[in-house]
């Protein structure tokens, strides 16, 4: 009776104790501006629907404050220097299953004050595969990678365990 009882009662504490991550925002920062990313990519407005991914990221992880740049304690900038479609799968008639989507950035937390760099993060990717036979479409996936690039930037520049 015992050992069932602890079998049903170590899930629970483990996932109510749960590690959960501490957003740290450096040099006591509460507010920063988020700059469209420069596109190094021949795909146009994936930029901007990356920097809206970062800034929605930002606002609801984060402690901080999106403001416009002559408010803010801090600048976010970046790069996206490749994004792209592959081909993952085929069938036997050559017709596309799969694809996969792939984004990768570049990026800098600036302080405003005296222009150092806070945080960087260099060639940080994300890779998504959909499959258009069961509704998926490229727009919706590249909403959902571009979700999860964000969530990675915001996630390596910001959490302390």
């Amino acid at each position: 009776m015992r050992s069932t009882f602890l079998v049903w009662l170590l899930p629970i504490v483990l996932v109510g104790c749960g590690y959960s991550p501490k957003y740290d925002t450096p040099g006591g920062m509460t507010s920063v501006a988020v700059s469209v990313f420069r596109n190094n990519t021949l795909y146009s407005g994936v930029e901007l629907d990356l920097t809206d991914a970062l800034i929605k990221e930002i606002a609801s992880k984060t402690p901080l404050h999106i403001r416009k740049i002559a408010r803010a304690d801090a600048r976010f900038e970046g790069s996206l220097e490749d994004y792209g479609l592959s081909v993952l799968r085929e069938d036997e008639d050559g017709i596309v299953s799969e694809y996969q989507l792939r984004a990768t950035v570049n990026y800098k937390l600036i302080s405003l004050s005296t222009q150092q760099v806070l945080r960087e993060g260099r060639d940080v990717g994300w890779e998504l595969s959909y499959v258009p036979k069961f509704g998926e479409t490229e727009l919706q996936a590249r909403q959902e990678l571009l979700k999860n690039l964000a969530r990675k930037i915001v996630c390596r520049t910001f959490e302390v365990w």
